[in-house]
């Protein structure tokens, strides 16, 4: 998160349903977040991927339910990050490229 003053952040969660290579669903909840320093609100995430356009995949990611409009933000631009970081990743390595 981008307010997270350079600190490690965990996360915890369950899968509920793999279904190679259709659909992932797992829980989200960040660690220490909570009561006693326990786990934060629980989420459910749904990503589910579909052949597009030939050689392409579609994407699309579902997260519900969410207590606040922050907190729905703030993992909107988190996760967005991460699938930036995806695409760069997946760019290089279709060019060639070795490395992290």
């Amino acid at each position: 998160r981008p307010d997270d003053g350079g600190k490690d952040l965990w996360q915890g969660g369950v899968y509920r349903e793999v279904v190679a290579p259709e659909r992932l669903v797992f829980t989200f909840a960040w660690e220490g977040e909570g009561e006693n320093g326990g786990s934060g609100p629980e989420t459910l995430v749904t990503v589910t991927f579909a052949e597009h356009e030939g050689n392409k995949t579609r994407l699309i990611f579902r997260q519900a339910v969410f207590k606040s409009i922050e907190q729905l933000e703030g993992h909107r631009g988190g996760w967005s990050s991460t699938f930036d970081r995806l695409e760069d990743r997946l760019r290089a390595l279709q060019s060639g490229e070795t490395g992290k």
